[in-house]
């Protein structure tokens, strides 16, 4: 088994009665459906926030793309699936 880390977290009142059917229902343990929920979710957000830096330190760098020229793409691609092309 993997080394894990508890955690003790707050939740919302209505939190652990909702675990405890989906833990009975899927037939798999309250803390592994957890587990996984919050990771996931960090890794998640995460992406997010490198994406958000990519985008950053290009902008900084000059790479970065006319936004007439980023609408009149968009449109011809809209105007191209509506096409049937």
């Amino acid at each position: 088994m993997a080394d894990l880390s508890t955690l003790t977290a707050e939740l919302p009142p209505d939190v652990p009665a909702k675990l405890a059917r989906l833990s009975e229902r899927t037939g798999r343990d309250s803390s592994a459906i957890v587990g996984e929920a919050i990771a996931g979710y960090v890794d998640h957000e995460l992406a997010i926030i490198e994406e958000i830096e990519a985008g950053l330190a290009a902008s900084r760098a000059g790479r970065v793309v006319d936004h007439d020229a980023v609408m009149r793409k968009a449109r011809d691609l809209i105007e191209a699936a509506r096409a049937g092309q």
